[in-house]
């Protein structure tokens, strides 16, 4: 994103679509995209004219779905008691989550995925040399996996409007962007020589490992 025009006519496009679509879901990831933008702006110190047309591309979108957005806040879930519905949302442990042999026993076990935070404990190892873009991406993945866990429930009660929306609907964003964090960092690694002589020789080793075994 470089601030371009059409880089903000298509943040716009996309709120817009992102609305009409499905509107808490839209709301989970501009609050979740709002966060990373400001994380990103205090890590990489870009210039603030950059953070604003970002920012005025989401509310643009915002203002444009709000023929179909109003109306449809009327009724439904918007008049469900608070407190009944914060007592009632899902969260999951945290714990249970990251065990990849409970799944052996519990096909219905929520996962989240083990790889993917060995993943980011690699990242925030090798943070001094990564793009500020990748280590913003592995915080904001990181921040909403425990804000929809059962260490923050209290955190997340105390956002405003928190009872309207669903924790585990945030880790739909939140491997999205630890996804995109991952990829980064594994980029990161290819670009540099030693590493890829070193993947060649461990494949090697591998191959004359598995294929006696085949």
């Amino acid at each position: 994103y470089k601030g371009r025009r059409r880089d903000v006519a298509g943040l716009t496009l996309m709120v817009l679509a992102l609305v009409l679509t499905h509107a808490m879901m839209a709301a989970i990831f501009l609050v979740c995209l709002g966060t990373f933008s400001l994380i990103y702006w205090f890590t990489a110190h870009i210039r603030p004219r950059f953070f604003v047309r970002g920012l005025f591309g989401m509310v643009t979108g915002l203002l444009l779905s709000f023929w179909w957005l109003l109306p449809s806040l009327v009724g439904g879930v918007t008049e469900i008691d608070q407190k009944n519905s914060s007592e009632a949302l899902a969260r999951f442990q945290l714990n249970i989550s990251l065990d990849p042999f409970l799944r052996l026993h519990d096909r219905e076990i929520f996962y989240i995925g083990l790889s993917l935070m060995l993943g980011l404990i690699a990242i925030f190892w090798f943070r001094k040399r990564l793009s500020h873009l990748v280590k913003s991406l592995a915080v904001i993945g990181l921040v909403t996996v425990l804000v929809s866990s059962t260490l923050f429930t209290g955190v997340y009660n105390a956002i405003p409007f928190s009872y309207l929306f669903r924790p585990l609907r945030f880790l739909s964003f939140a491997s999205f962007a630890m996804l995109l964090a991952v990829l980064g960092f594994g980029a990161w690694l290819l670009s540099h020589e030693n590493v890829k002589r070193y993947l060649r020789y461990l494949g090697w080793r591998l191959a004359f490992v598995v294929l006696p075994v085949l």
